[in-house]
């Protein structure tokens, strides 16, 4: 991973940190179970769909909420809570900024190569949605008054 990236999530942890997108937290055991219930059942879900060739889009989606979920759990237990707000990109920076000396570096990149691809194929469909949005247009389907 490269300075750049590493130096911009260090300021950004900070901000998350001022903002309150990223809190001191103190652990709760039900909150980091409810972490693992979800990534597991995220990346059973992924295998679910991988084994009946459903559709690539949600094996991918289902494989990154699992890593998603396994993240948050692992800094709850390092006294972090991510909030609500834009929590994909504290989750990816705070994962750099507290974790980055106790993992591989591979599995971060690996991480922010998910985040970004998770990202790109949203905006995709979004996109799409946009462009189709204007092709088919609900047909209003009464000829007559209500009532006669």
């Amino acid at each position: 991973m490269d300075k750049e990236r590493i130096h911009e999530a260090k300021v950004n942890v900070k901000r998350y940190l001022e903002d309150g997108l990223l809190q001191k937290y103190e652990f709760r055991k039900e909150i980091f179970e409810t972490y693992l219930k979800n990534s597991e059942e995220s990346l059973l879900t992924a295998q679910l769909l991988q084994e009946t060739q459903t559709s690539n889009l949600w094996i991918i989606v289902s494989s990154y909420y699992s890593m998603f979920y396994i993240a948050n759990a692992y800094l709850l237990k390092l006294g972090y809570k991510v909030g609500h707000k834009i929590a994909h990109k504290v989750t990816a920076d705070s994962l750099i900024v507290l974790v980055k000396d106790k993992f591989k570096e591979s599995y971060l990149l690996e991480f922010d190569i998910a985040v970004e691809e998770a990202l790109s194929i949203s905006e995709n469909l979004v996109e799409n949605f946009d462009s189709l949005a204007g092709y088919y247009t609900p047909q209003l389907c009464c000829d007559h008054p209500a009532g006669s």
